[in-house]
């Protein structure tokens, strides 16, 4: 199979890096690029993405400029990319599959019911638990459930191992 580009979005706590990193691991050369850690890698002046503001956008923008940049090395290189990514706004979505176009993207929103979510977000490590955002975020997610640019994987009552085998089933279908 010629390398692909997947980007995996959906709320805090919704399960994008596990899936991802699980993801990657099924193919044989691969590469997951985490956005968050490519905007916190802003040392002096970044700014938490919760809001907006002029440098809130800019600095979303700049984090995916480079996440693409870092998916189109890997792709020419022959690896497939899993792009980690909270892709909220349209013209998010746009950004990412007009500077990609040149590769086969895929785009997966993960979701779950908000107890689910509720539950895994308070699972995670001290620190990194987003409470009130993580369902905020849920809300604004269940709006464009019906986008028609990517395919949305209830990971409500899933498995791991069954969401990624979901996933991987309909890129063979859809390649």
């Amino acid at each position: 199979m010629k390398p692909i580009i997947c980007l995996v979005t959906g709320p805090a706590g919704v399960g994008k890096s596990t899936i991802t990193k699980e993801l990657a691991k099924k193919f044989i050369n691969s590469a997951r690029v985490d956005v968050d850690y490519i905007r916190k890698m802003i040392v002096s002046g970044y700014v938490k993405p919760f809001r907006d503001s002029k440098k809130i956008r800019a600095q979303l923008l700049l984090s995916r400029k480079n996440a693409c940049s870092i998916a189109k090395n890997f792709i020419e290189s022959g690896f497939c990319v899993f792009i980690d990514d909270v892709i909220l706004k349209e013209s998010s979505l746009d950004y990412y599959l007009e500077s990609l176009s040149d590769y086969k993207v895929f785009v997966f929103l993960l979701f779950c019911n908000k107890d689910v979510l509720r539950k895994r977000d308070t699972a995670r490590p001290k620190g990194q638990v987003m409470g009130k955002r993580a369902l905020q975020l849920h809300d604004d997610f269940s709006k464009r459930l019906d986008e028609k640019r990517w395919f949305v994987i209830d990971t409500s009552k899933s498995t791991v191992a069954k969401t990624t085998k979901q996933i991987i089933g309909l890129i063979k279908k859809n390649f």
